[in-house]
């Protein structure tokens, strides 16, 4: 089976599909990976078939916008943010690759032997599966893109206790009808038209919807696609060094377990304060702190002896040996901490982050802070109320316990074999 995957975004986007599509491969099954430039030597080292469908530098523009510029909940962006720039930036991120998809899927199908594996967010992919006839999985990486009016997604800028009809107003006014309505309306390439998604429904695939969530994270609700399946979340450390750094290991050796402080992908122009907060809260605490995931040019040269920074590590090791982890609620971070059984201090950054994040909180394993806020005091006191909590702990070890031997990706090509061969593929 010839099977094109398809996906666009950050680093936490691919690396999924990285998984998907090396256990598919396995499996004997021909696989391509289409994605933005800026992730081909990543891709193509697991020895997976890689095209690009976008350049990595108005990918990296896009991303800094949105990051620096376009996140309109936060205090220092409410007056400066321009909605149309927004909106070009998230063109850019999720819809500028449906032209360079149809060319090749035209390209490289194989009738009746063809599968689509798409990312969620990588909307045109639907546009191509209709056009071309090619059966496709829309796979959902974080539970906050599937509408549910039973249970709205969380948004920033609104209180959770909000009433259920408050946030699918939210909803409706600021992402249908302010993003996303002209966001496909307004894109034009090669004369393709993408208005019919700017639907929820017509975004998800006929054929199989799968949230990359266990049901327990993401409870599915009676209004959700019929065609969904949770499956749960998708392991893959592929791109980390199996040992820890002998440096880390040392430090760990040392002291007592320390709070992680990770980031994740995307720097900040403003994280310098990140640092220079979570360096003053772990003194406070009389904590020990490990930074990861940091650029070089964004390590601290003095570090108190407290502390410690490093790039990418196997955060699954580390967390095994970790107090607590703060970070910006991405859901892979996320997976690893509830896996590890720690307690979550989450500063949330896009809109799935606030999300992502109140479902820690209601798990009881976790808290948040705005970016705005990230000050000591507050970090201290949310630290604090984590740690010393008798109930974070049984609840933490109460998660952790959930993970069982089931493996998500393995799952999920199973469900894919199964939507092919229901819609005739051969598999062999």
């Amino acid at each position: 089976m010839r099977v094109i995957i398809t996906t666009v975004g950050t680093w936490g986007d691919v690396l999924p599909f990285i998984g998907i599509g090396t256990e598919l491969r396995k499996r004997g099954h021909e696989v391509v990976i289409l994605a933005n430039s800026k992730y081909e030597q990543d891709i193509r080292k697991w020895g997976l078939e890689f095209h690009s469908i976008g350049q990595k530098e108005k990918l990296e523009e896009a991303l800094s916008y949105l990051l620096n510029e376009g996140l309109i909940w936060e205090k220092k962006n409410k007056k400066t943010a321009k909605i149309y720039k927004v909106i070009e930036a998230c063109r850019t991120i999720s819809l500028s690759a449906t032209g360079p998809i149809l060319e090749y899927a035209s390209k490289h199908n194989k009738p009746g032997n063809t599968l689509l594996i798409s990312n969620y967010i990588c909307y045109g992919t639907r546009y191509v599966q209709d056009k071309l006839g090619i059966p496709c999985i829309t796979t959902v990486l974080v539970p906050f893109y599937i509408r549910s009016g039973i249970r709205p997604s969380e948004q920033p800028g609104l209180s959770a206790n909000a009433p259920r009809i408050i946030k699918r107003l939210y909803t409706l006014i600021f992402e249908d009808i302010f993003v996303l309505k002209p966001m496909f309306e307004k894109f034009k390439d090669q004369g393709i038209d993408l208005s019919k998604y700017k639907s929820f429904k017509h975004r998800c695939s006929p054929d199989k919807v799968i949230c990359m969530a266990p049901d327990w994270f993401a409870k599915p609700q009676a209004d959700w696609p019929a065609q969904t399946e949770t499956v749960g979340f998708p392991f893959f450390e592929g791109e980390q060094i199996q040992e820890l750094p002998q440096e880390l290991v040392e430090f760990l050796n040392s002291g007592e377990p320390p709070v992680v402080f990770n980031p994740g992908s995307q720097v900040r122009k403003d994280d310098n304060s990140f640092v220079e907060e979570s360096i003053k809260a772990c003194r406070k605490l009389g904590m020990r702190g490990v930074f990861i995931a940091l650029p070089e040019n964004k390590r601290p040269v003095d570090l108190p002896p407290y502390m410690r920074a490093f790039g990418y590590v196997n955060l699954s090791l580390l967390l095994q040996r970790s107090a607590a982890m703060v970070h910006h609620g991405g859901i892979g971070n996320c997976a690893q901490g509830l896996r590890a059984g720690v307690p979550h201090l989450v500063v949330p950054v896009y809109a799935e982050h606030f999300d992502t994040a109140y479902r820690l909180k209601e798990l009881g394993v976790g808290d948040s802070i705005m970016w705005d806020n990230y000050r000591d005091e507050l970090i201290v006191h949310k630290l604090e109320g984590l740690l010393k909590s008798k109930e974070t702990e049984r609840n933490c070890k109460a998660i952790a316990q959930k993970f069982g031997t089931g493996n998500a990706i393995e799952i999920f090509c199973d469900i894919a074999e199964n939507v092919a061969l229901n819609r005739g593929i051969t598999l062999k």
